[in-house]
């Protein structure tokens, strides 16, 4: 797959000589593994305590990928067959695959305009089975954590962020399970591939260690660790080849937002000329944050986001009807679902989701240039599109 300039991809397209200068000495050292080399390992140590800082965490672990993340929460958890696990309808299908992994039954909840898990669906959803919630943070709009923390407030029921398309530097909150992050070719920063874990629950931090190296505790940031193997774990490290991407990457986090926000309001300024005097459309990015890799526009019938999708598209943009991304949002997922015969559940209402059908997404490319934005300004909408 060819990564085209429809593509946010904000951490890729800021490689430069310093990811290459990064990769050359730590191949020099010989040392790729983080646990050992010709030379002594340095970057996932830094990396994990770089995480700590930047996102006011106790403990960090950096892992292969996030998703190895959510799955060391989730076994945390000890779930056993029935229990339940809340996702919104939003999201990579990983969450999916993670939940059914750990034999749960996955509940997707319905969103709102702007993707982040709706918390008056998930009050209705929440039941005795109920064993966690993940909140994502999609496309750089931050959810209400607030609310779902008050929601399941004098419970048993966990709570794990999803910050994997969120701006880096969201504060991890002690009130939580956990925060994981993805460092995947498409995020803020990347390494390719890669995670995280962020917590402030020491035994959690303690299990997650152990987990992701064979039952082993050899890189914890903890004074009394031993190396005794304990219970089960498997084989989740993060490399010194990545961790050192990940270290030039982190440098560079503040800068790559701030490009994020200049193109954002680019974007923006053109798309307010195209929209204008078209009442049938809503940009519903949230206003928690200014870094959003995606701007996020609803239509008032399917009808209008068909024609809205097919202008943009005729003039470069790359826009995507949210609802037809078949790895991402719910209609896509209950058709796999189904077609595997996995048990899940669902909001009663029939149209519950019908707003992901109704949503266009545009990433936000910041090397698109002047050229780009002046071809965006000039396009108009079909007579009845709007």
């Amino acid at each position: 797959m060819l990564i085209t300039d429809t593509y946010a991809a904000p951490g890729l397209r800021a490689f430069d000589s310093e990811e290459q200068e990064v990769l050359r000495r730590i191949i020099d050292r010989q040392c790729v593994y983080r646990g050992a080399g010709i030379s002594e390992p340095r970057y996932a140590i830094a990396v994990e305590e770089r995480l700590k800082k930047d996102f006011g965490a106790a403990y960090s672990l950096a892992l292969n990928s996030g998703t190895s993340a959510l799955l060391i929460a989730l076994e945390y958890l000890r779930l056993e067959p029935g229990d339940e696990i809340i996702l919104p309808a939003y999201g990579w299908i990983s969450l999916l695959s993670a939940i059914l992994y750990c034999r749960a039954t996955p509940v997707i909840c319905p969103v709102n305009e702007d993707l982040t898990l709706d918390p008056a669906a998930l009050a209705d959803l929440m039941s005795t089975r109920t064993r966690a919630v993940i909140l994502v943070h999609p496309c750089g709009n931050v959810g209400n954590r607030d609310a779902v923390l008050s929601l399941t407030a004098g419970t048993d029921i966990a709570v794990i962020e999803d910050a994997c398309q969120c701006p880096y530097g969201l504060p991890c909150s002690p009130d939580t399970l956990c925060t994981f992050l993805s460092f995947q070719s498409f995020k803020v920063i990347t390494a390719g591939e890669g995670g995280a874990l962020l917590t402030h629950r020491k035994a959690f931090y303690e299990h997650a260690v152990r987990f992701h190296d064979a039952g082993l505790d050899r890189f914890s940031q903890l004074p009394d660790k031993d190396e005794i193997p304990r219970g089960v774990g498997l084989n989740l490290r993060i490399t010194e080849l990545q961790a050192g991407l990940l270290d030039r990457q982190m440098a560079k986090a503040r800068t790559i937002l701030h490009k994020l926000e200049i193109a954002r309001d680019r974007y923006l300024e053109a798309l307010a000329g195209v929209l204008r005097g078209a009442d049938s459309f809503t940009i519903t990015n949230n206003d928690s944050n200014r870094n959003s890799s995606c701007i996020l526009i609803s239509a008032d019938s399917t009808d209008t986001a068909a024609a809205l999708n097919e202008t943009l598209n005729r003039a470069g943009v790359g826009s995507k009807i949210v609802g037809a991304l078949p790895y991402h949002a719910a209609q896509g997922w209950m058709r796999y679902l189904d077609a595997n015969d996995f048990t899940y559940r669902t909001a009663t209402a029939p149209a519950a989701y019908d707003n992901l059908q109704r949503l266009l997404l545009i990433e936000i490319n910041w090397q698109r240039g002047d050229a780009f934005f002046s071809q965006l300004a000039n396009v108009h909408l079909a007579r009845g599109a709007g």
